[in-house]
């Protein structure tokens, strides 16, 4: 599906990938992206894997402006070698909470929809195909036997509209893809297609996708086909025995390496035949050698088949009128028919070192033709010479159309699939099972074995009764049956083996991957859960799918001409090398005009020298120390020097004071400190580890109440000891009011074990609350909690992830609660449940601090007597008692309502002093919709330490602040929106999209020729986006420069003013 949008002023059609995690730009699609990287690209040298396991280079990126319908922003866009011209990937569909609508055709931003294009509309309707031009010809008689054709080199295919040859090398075999194949094979379409319509070329592509299993690049590929094999008839004619020629030295050793490698492909085996041919080596036209058998003599005793072969006249009285023609040839086609076993004998041949034979046909025998076109015209029996002629390996398909020559195409190719699949191998089924703990102890050679048993039992239906090959990379059971005396589990497992015909065969593991790479966990990574969904985590620490924080790679260090002709092109250092080439230092009124940067290195000029070239600073540690010179680094490479001095490999990512140092012991720039200090702060493997330097706290929110059961708070204490009653939990439920707390033991913490406990014991005794608030652990946030919350027309709300204090009431009775109990409770901890009733009325009769009253005198109107009262006596209170019900029930209310009235008063009061004191830590920056986040998730996995985990993730964007303290938040990764407290949260600070060292360098070459600089090289009219861009980065900057000087004044105890000494900090200029 495509969409139009404009990408840095450039319409574009890009296609909506899914599958992609990034966005690519076409090269060539905006100006001076076609050659060398401009400058204001980013330059990444960063790894992309396509679909089809292919690695392509991306030179660099940018942060670019992109409009789509009405909507606008900047995003990263990475420049790449590919079809479309722009490619929008999940991480800017994520970044606009995009939702493609597949059936309506229409990409969803918010309210707006952006209507979408299939890939046909995009390419535009099909060309109707032109005939091709006419050449007269006539048919020249060739007498030429086939046998002495040359073999094993590429034909010329014709797949365009024209009758000359075409520079294409397809291949047809019966085999299993490699994906050397499949590359091939898309280079294959792209070729075959260059005179093609975008339509056409598209549905080309997809047929060769369809049939990629039967092509191959490699000789090693080809399989071998069991519809006919080929028979060698002498009769009764002695064994011929040929001496060997004697090969030139030159030609000797290409002769032993091709018998080597035709013996690893099994085409040639050891023989210890009667007969014996000489091998001659033959040079090819590409410069290579041909191994060539003289099989004359065999041929001149050989009964010769008259079996006929096509006439070139008869295929071209088939072909007339077609003007698409598509040509295929079959690599090393002979090679793909076995020899009878009665016949490999008659084909030894020698070179003077050991005798060979031919497990296949070789090429030269006169029967060989016969054979090949008998097995060709089998295969494509069903198909007529007018959609396809064949010559023995070459198949020429034809049509007047191009839709029909792609449907007689797919004929042809689903026959040789069809032909392969009857005789070469192929995945028919796939059996796996994981091994049980005792199972994994096992040795090596009993796991291998165990595995073997584990399979014939599963294909037993299939395998018993026939003789079928087993093999194994695991040397040691190829003699595993000739175990002369087994024992224990060994013989059991063998003597199930006896009741099956099978031979084991070794194959190394370097060759046996197709079972061992299914045996293999494709990831180690921390992100996955179940090993799915891994096609970017293949792409390796280099690639764009790789973290923030993977800046390690292969080292190149910059050589002495590199580093002299960065400084050449910095404006400022070869102004200042210039001055030290001439010793002359130029007066004050001739730099006063120029950058801060040129200022500070001329307020230094007796520390700058100069060595082979290149400008130095001579730098003393404060303190004393060895003096130590500096190399004055260039702005272009200073966001590298700085990853290398924090983050790679050697260099840790530790605070600032080790980084500056690291840094001064090599480098110096005005302001590194400043821009080492800034890299390290916005580091995002440092952040996700160790977290922001300060946590937000949020000032406090209320929630303020003023009658019984209009809130309540739920919660769950445990696990504890089992008791004799089978508890386990403590189901706490308070009243937010009158602080009545009620405390359940309870088995488990199920839901319905929570609700039924609720219902039954809380509900019916104090009457339905208005409003029920909780964590959002499991059993609370169930389907079955929630319907019984509804049908009882409950409010249910719960606290934020992570947060508990949000429901801070109960979480505090819980600590007094447990406290109590681990005062009352025996060692054995098994009683605890049966001191639960005593610790409530202990509660229930205390005076509560906010309220000033006992919970039970504003829940009932009366205080409960306790062991207090038995003793000394209960203290007088108000007659209320002895008059007619009514008139009881009318004192009692009256005294409710008061007692609930000064409870009012005393919780207002309570509230407004515990935020006072709260806020007074209150703290963080201020947040809103659209900021980029981290987002606090600590985790625990099983196997994993907690120490080693990283609790932040990021970046996450904010989406909506539904209170002062609360925002919902669009996760990093799979884009999950989330309701979160702000004290999880913490901004996000990428390093600067267009230098990394903060800003545009003083006298640093301009982004565009077009721009316009002032004395210091600063871009004066920057696009739109740059320019946004630019004030966000110089808003960062001054946010943490106002941190250290809030950090300084702390440190010296006073605020820095008029008459007090002040700390200049020079640094890069923010544009």
């Amino acid at each position: 599906m495509y969409l139009d949008c404009v990408v840095d002023g450039q319409p574009c059609s890009a296609l909506v990938d899914t599958g992609s995690t990034i966005c690519l730009l076409r090269k060539g699609l905006l100006p001076r992206t076609a050659g060398p990287l401009p400058e204001d690209w980013t330059p990444t040298n960063t790894e992309l894997l396509t679909v089809t396991g292919e690695r392509t280079v991306m030179p660099g990126k940018k942060l670019l402006s992109v409009v789509v319908g009405m909507s606008q922003t900047s995003h990263e866009f990475w420049l790449a070698d590919i079809r479309d011209e722009c490619i929008v990937g999940l991480d800017l569909l994520a970044h606009w909470g995009a939702r493609v609508d597949v059936p309506g055709a229409v990409l969803c931003l918010g309210n707006e929809t952006v209507p979408l294009r299939s890939g046909w509309s995009h390419h535009g309707e099909a060309a109707a195909p032109q005939p091709p031009p006419r050449h007269p010809c006539s048919p020249a008689p060739s007498r030429r036997s086939r046998a002495a054709e040359t073999k094993g080199e590429p034909r010329g295919s014709i797949a365009a509209q024209t009758s000359a040859s075409q520079p294409l090398s397809p291949h047809v075999l019966l085999a299993h893809p490699s994906p050397e194949t499949v590359a091939a094979v898309e280079e294959l379409g792209r070729q075959s297609g260059e005179h093609l319509s975008a339509p056409q070329q598209e549905q080309l592509q997809c047929l060769l996708r369809d049939f990629v299993d039967i092509f191959a690049a490699r000789e090693e590929d080809c399989t071998r086909t069991a519809l006919v094999q080929h028979h060698i008839d002498t009769g009764h004619a002695a064994p011929i025995r040929l001496r060997p020629h004697r090969l030139p030295l030159a030609k000797r050793q290409a002769a032993e390496e091709m018998i080597r490698d035709m013996a690893a492909n099994g085409i040639i085996e050891p023989s210890d035949s009667p007969w014996a041919a000489p091998m001659v080596m033959v040079r090819k036209k590409t410069g290579g050698w041909r191994p060539c058998v003289d099989f004359r003599r065999l041929n001149a005793v050989t009964r010769k088949d008259s079996y006929p072969l096509p006439r070139i006249d008869d295929a071209l009285d088939y072909v007339a009128g077609s003007c698409w023609f598509s040509s295929l040839d079959l690599r090393s086609g002979y090679w793909q028919v076995e020899l009878a076993s009665e016949a490999r004998p008659k084909t030894a041949f020698t070179i003077g070192q050991g005798l060979w034979q031919f497990k296949v046909m070789p090429f030269g025998l006169c029967n060989a033709p016969a054979t090949f076109e008998r097995l060709m015209e089998r295969v494509l029996k069903d198909i007529p010479r007018t959609r396809c002629v064949v010559y023995l390996d070459d198949l020429l398909v034809h049509a007047k159309d191009f839709d029909q020559a792609v449907h007689n195409l797919r004929e042809v190719l689903t026959a040789i699939r069809s032909a392969g699949g009857e005789t070469g191998e192929r995945v028919v089924a796939y059996y796996s099972c994981s091994l049980s703990r005792p199972e994994r102890n096992y040795c090596v050679t009993r796991r291998e074995l165990l595995a073997v048993i584990l399979a014939v039992r599963h294909f037993r239906p299939y395998l018993l009764g026939t003789r079928f090959t087993l093999r194994t990379d695991h040397a040691s059971l190829t003699w595993m049956l000739n175990f002369r005396q087994p024992e224990g589990q060994v013989a059991r497992w063998l003597e199930i083996l006896q009741e099956y015909d099978f031979e084991v065969q070794h194959r190394p593991g370097r060759q046996h991957a197709n079972a061992a790479a299914l045996s293999r966990r494709p990831c180690l990574t921390d992100e996955c859960r179940y090993c799915s969904r891994q096609e970017e985590r293949g792409l390796g620490p280099s690639s764009a799918a790789a973290g923030p924080g993977d800046s390690e790679g292969d080292v190149e260090p910059f050589t002495t001409e590199q580093l002299k002709q960065q400084q050449a092109n910095d404006r400022v250092l070869v102004k200042v090398r210039g001055w030290r080439e001439t010793q002359t230092r130029p007066d004050w009124p001739a730099v006063s005009s120029q950058g801060p940067e040129i200022k500070s290195l001329h307020s230094q000029w007796g520390s700058l020298e100069l060595h082979d070239g290149m400008i130095y600073r001579r730098w003393q540690a404060p303190g004393g120390g060895i003096a130590r010179l500096q190399l004055l680094v260039p702005h272009a490479l200073r966001s590298e020097v700085l990853r290398w001095v924090h983050g790679a490999a050697g260099s840790g990512h530790f605070g600032n004071a080790k980084t500056v140092r690291r840094l001064r012991q090599r480098c110096y720039w005005p302001g590194c400190r400043q821009d080492a200090e800034l890299h390290v702060h916005c580091c995002d493997v440092c952040t996700a580890q160790k977290g922001p330097s300060r946590r937000s706290h949020a000032p406090l929110q209320q929630y303020l109440v003023g009658a019984p059961m209009e809130r309540i708070g739920v919660d769950i204490l445990g696990p504890f000891p089992i008791t004799e009653a089978g508890n386990r939990f403590v189901l706490v439920a308070m009243d937010y009011f009158t602080k009545w707390p009620e405390a359940y033991a309870v088995p488990d913490q199920s839901a319905s074990t929570s609700a039924q406990r609720l219902v039954d014991e809380m509900f019916t005794r104090f009457g339905v609350p208005d409003e029920l608030h909780s964590d959002q652990g499991r059993n609370f946030e169930s389907r079955l909690f929630s319907e019984v919350c509804q049908r009882l027309g409950v409010k249910k709300t719960r606290t934020t992830p992570l947060h508990p204090q949000s429901d801070g009431l109960v979480e505090r009775f819980n600590r007094t609660l447990a406290t109590q109990l681990a005062i009352l409770t025996s060692q054995h901890q098994r009683d605890w449940d049966q001191h639960l009733p005593l610790v409530l009325w202990a509660y229930r009769t205390a005076v509560q601090e906010s309220s000033q009253c006992t919970p039970a005198a504003l829940m009932f109107g009366r205080e409960l007597r306790t062991p207090v009262d038995l003793v000394f006596g209960s203290p007088p209170e108000p007659e209320i008692a002895g008059g007619p019900e009514l008139d009881y029930f009318r004192r009692l209310k009256e005294r409710l309502s008061t007692v609930h009235q000064l409870a009012r008063e005393a919780l207002e009061e309570a509230g407004a002093r515990q935020k006072r004191a709260y806020d007074t830590r209150a703290h963080g920056p201020t947040l809103g919709p659209g900021d980029k986040v981290w987002v606090f998730c600590p985790q625990r996995k099983r196997g994993l330490s907690p120490k080693l985990t990283h609790h932040w993730q990021g970046p996450g964007e904010i989406l909506d602040q539904i209170s002062e303290v609360v925002f919902r938040v669009r996760m990093p990764g799979r884009g999950r929106r989330v309701v979160l407290h702000k004290d999880r949260l913490a901004p996000y600070h990428p390093l600067a999209p267009e230098q990394e060292t903060g800003g545009s360098q003083s006298g640093s070459p301009p982004s565009t020729p077009s721009a316009e600089t002032d004395n210091d090289g600063l871009r004066t009219e920057p696009g739109a986006g740059e320019e946004v861009c630019r004030k966000k980065w110089k808003s960062l900057r001054d946010t943490y420069l106002k941190e250290r000087r809030k950090e300084m004044e702390k440190r010296s105890g006073s605020a820095v003013g008029s008459g007090k000494k002040v700390e200049i900090l020079c640094g890069p200029v923010f544009p």
